[in-house]
């Protein structure tokens, strides 16, 4: 089964994706370039057209909000 995986490249997506694969997935994790998350059409387009049976990760929040997580433990 294919899993969709948003923000793959990042530190928190790259250890999705091992864990999805050694896990027996088949991974898709598109690109900024691929599909922009701001624009929901594209994100409905890549949801689509990936055929994944799981869409449940979005690593880019993740490594997004860590630098400000962070900041706020100082």
């Amino acid at each position: 089964m294919k899993m969709l995986i948003f923000g793959g490249s990042g530190r928190t997506g790259q250890v999705m994706r091992r864990a999805a694969a050694a896990a027996g997935w088949e991974v898709c994790a598109p690109t900024h370039a691929e599909c922009d998350l701001l624009r929901a059409e594209e994100v409905s387009r890549c949801v689509l057209e990936s055929g994944a049976a799981a869409v449940g990760f979005n690593c880019v929040a993740a490594d997004m909000m860590t630098p400000y997580l962070i900041s706020k433990l100082r």
